[in-house]
């Protein structure tokens, strides 16, 4: 079962902090896999789990659910078993949406849905409770919650020092320009200097400026 969906959120967090062209609104491919995903929930497994395991959030699970000392009974084995299966196909395009848009992203999915299989596999034989699957999983998937989130913000610090760089960069080539065009000013010449003679003619004085 694909109960990280609130992981999705944050690798759309992840690819719009390393990137300032993308929205996660605008990701089609990815809103398309969180559909999918979230069709888990009208599945008649579903009806036969709902309250006794999370079908697509982890938030999903509470106090009441992890205390449930019942094992699964043949049915409902048989509706983990086929839930898992069916949301086989929302893990297996998300994994590859990750490797394609978000490899750094991946190995925390996959290893999250692989722990998140081996305890619906020990549930379904009964190995487990319910309430000791719960708690496994809520476990299970907060930690790979709480990685996405670390991934996030080691992603946001990231593009804001490359942002800096960038305006840095930016600033200095406006500055060199500057520089540049004050030095290839044409030089002007100043007016050429004067001089002035004068003499005097009886009462009269005569002055020449050259």
């Amino acid at each position: 079962m694909s109960r990280l969906l609130s992981g999705i959120a944050v690798a759309a967090m992840v690819l719009g902090s390393a990137s300032t062209a993308y929205t996660a609104g605008a990701d089609k491919e990815l809103t398309a896999i969180q559909a999918l995903c979230n069709s888990a929930m009208t599945t008649p497994q579903a009806a036969i789990l709902n309250g006794k395991l999370p079908i697509v959030d982890l938030h999903e699970i509470n106090a009441g659910m992890m205390a449930n000392a019942a094992f699964p009974t043949a049915d409902e084995a048989k509706a983990i078993t086929d839930l898992d299966a069916f949301d086989g196909t929302c893990r297996s395009k998300m994994l590859d949406y990750l490797q394609r848009k978000a490899p750094v992203a991946y190995p925390i999915f996959q290893d999250t849905y692989m722990r998140e299989q081996m305890v619906l596999a020990d549930l379904s034989v009964g190995k487990l409770t319910y309430g000791a699957a719960d708690r496994l999983l809520y476990e299970v998937l907060s930690e790979g919650e709480q990685r996405l989130v670390v991934l996030q913000q080691q992603a946001q610090a990231q593009a804001d020092q490359d942002r800096q760089a960038r305006q840095t960069a930016f600033m200095n080539a406006l500055s060199t320009a500057a520089a540049l065009s004050r030095a290839a000013q044409p030089y002007t010449l100043g007016p050429a200097p004067t001089s002035t003679t004068c003499r005097q003619m009886g009462y009269t004085t005569f002055c020449n400026t050259q």
